[in-house]
Parts: C-alpha cells; structure tokens; sequence
C-alpha cells in the first residue's frame, strides 16, 4: 500500500511500525506500508510534540492491493498484527473498536 505522507496536522512525529515482520518506508510525500502475512501490520504516527487538542489527519490512499483500515491508537496499544488495540475504520461501513 502507497499512501500520500498526510502526517497529523499541527504535530511532529515519527512513523512507526509494530515490530513484527512488515515493512514500513517513508519519503517526503509517501509512506510504504507492505506485509506478506495475512496477519495485519500496523503502523502509527507517534508524536514528539504538539497540541493534543487541535490535531487531525487524512489519508489519500494511493495504490491498495489488499485491505486496509484507518484509525486512532495509543502508542502503549500498538501491538503486533490482531493485538492492536484502538478505534478504526475498515472501508466497508463499519467503525471497529478493538479493546
């Protein structure tokens, strides 16, 4: 998956993977986010500094050959494939809250 480097507006960060076996790249305007297992790989934007209350963020979603889903997590929550904890959207309509 491509998508345009929209990081969180109003914050500097970092992108970070999960620390299983995907790989995560980012450039100036793309982050390149591939996994060869079925098993998810997450990534996350963890910010350094910034207003927690005036931040948001977009995501234009380049090339996509697989699923994907879009959401917020707590960096002590990011864990790897399934065991993420968080609220995403996955494109079909429904919001998932993973606790």
């Amino acid at each position: 998956m491509t998508t345009k480097n929209n990081a969180l507006f109003g914050a500097n960060g970092t992108w970070i993977g999960d620390g299983s076996n995907g790989t995560l790249s980012t450039s100036s305007s793309d982050i390149l986010i591939a996994s060869d297992t079925r098993s998810p790989f997450n990534v996350m934007f963890d910010v350094v500094d910034g207003s927690t209350e005036s931040m948001y963020f977009e995501v234009d979603v380049i090339d996509l050959s697989d699923s994907i889903a879009i959401g917020v997590v707590k960096k002590s929550e990011l864990s790897p494939g399934y065991r993420t904890k968080g609220m995403f959207y996955n494109g079909n309509g429904m919001c998932m809250l993973s606790t």
